[in-house]
């Protein structure tokens, strides 16, 4: 998912915020030896991480598409109310 740049695009309209994808295919390994290393006291937190992988370019939301999105999801949010009933 996170090298499919049509997810990616969601993501950002969805939740309306720029998403960063590593640059290295390895982001599950490099989150395993950061936590260890905060584990073992040898970095101070997991925000430092952010200083030593190389990330790429951010994928900026779309303004259009999320409140496209906004008003899908206000749609959803009514209709589960109602089917509520029915389960």
């Amino acid at each position: 998912m996170a090298r499919s740049p049509l997810w990616l695009q969601m993501m950002a309209d969805i939740f309306e915020a720029e998403i960063y994808v590593s640059e290295s295919h390895h982001s599950a390994a490099w989150g395993a030896a950061w936590t260890a290393l905060v584990g073992i006291g040898k970095v101070d937190s997991f925000e430092d991480i952010k200083k030593n992988i190389p990330m790429g370019d951010p994928v900026l939301p779309n303004k259009e598409k999320s409140k496209v999105y906004k008003a899908l999801y206000e749609n959803y949010e009514k209709l589960a109310k109602d089917m509520v009933k029915y389960f």
